[in-house]
């Protein structure tokens, strides 16, 4: 209602001071966005996940995502799809390497659909979610790794669910995931514009998640489908992915996707 009878710069003034999280500003340089937000790397934030991922591997909840707790199961079938999809063509062999999976998030709220495959599934983290993973959560199916360096083995699928936008260099980490040729690369919830370049902002996340802001992203969807292209990945298929409040950034609408891609031989 505001909208249809306000002059365009007054609600736009209105959306400034109204808006509690979501984008905020354009910055030159990834460092002067970090200056202004708290980052991911804080200790808070981590001990809240990683008690949370703790109650979720002791069976007192189903899962947990960015440390909210979760009492049933919800698989993402967007993500659960391909993963069987990519399976059932290795005998039901699959070795998932999830980068920035945190302590396990996406493998614990997909793990009782994936049971009967001969599984691998590894995560690429920050020191101290590793330090947790390796003394709390390792297992024969579950490793932490601290770099793409230290992963000695041959994925058969990346996953990187909700991360690049938090990368400082996303697309040199891309270059380095492709490097090690893994047959599909499984991007998802990760923030795009049409046609407006690549974007870096501040992301201020929902109180109701906890009380942090991080640089981000907000990609150029046609530069990264080029990129992919360009490095010989084919797009399978693309999805909006679920669950997922939009933000606006400005007067443009964010949409949030996931994507499936296999390299082309």
């Amino acid at each position: 209602m505001f909208k249809s009878i306000m002059p365009p710069f007054l609600y736009s003034l209105y959306q400034k001071f109204r808006k509690k999280y979501g984008y905020f500003g354009e910055y030159k340089s990834w460092e002067a966005a970090r200056s202004k937000a708290s980052g991911y790397d804080d200790g808070e934030i981590i001990e809240k996940v990683k008690n949370a991922a703790l109650k979720v591997k002791n069976g007192e909840a189903a899962y947990e995502r960015d440390s909210v707790l979760f009492e049933q199961a919800e698989p993402t079938p967007h993500l659960l799809a391909p993963l069987l999809w990519i399976a059932s063509k290795n005998n039901n062999k699959l070795e998932v390497l999830d980068f920035g999976g945190a302590l396990g998030t996406t493998y614990y709220q997909n793990k009782e659909y994936l049971n009967h495959l001969d599984l691998k599934w590894s995560i690429i983290e920050q020191p101290k979610f590793v330090e947790y993973g390796k003394n709390l959560f390792e297992d024969e199916t579950l490793r932490f790794y601290g770099d793409l360096n230290d992963y000695k083995s041959k994925p058969d699928v990346v996953l990187l669910g909700s991360v690049l936008q938090y990368l400082e260099s996303p697309y040199q980490v891309l270059e380095k995931i492709i490097q090690m040729e893994p047959k599909y690369i499984l991007i998802d919830k990760t923030p795009f514009l049409k046609n407006s370049g690549d974007t870096i902002t501040v992301q201020r996340v929902p109180p109701k998640i906890y009380d942090a802001s991080y640089p981000s992203w907000i990609f150029d969807l046609n530069k990264m489908l080029d990129f992919m292209k360009i490095h010989k990945y084919n797009l399978l298929y693309e999805v909006s992915s679920q669950n997922i409040e939009m933000y606006n950034f400005g007067e443009k609408q964010v949409s949030w996707k996931g994507f499936l891609f296999e390299k082309n031989e």
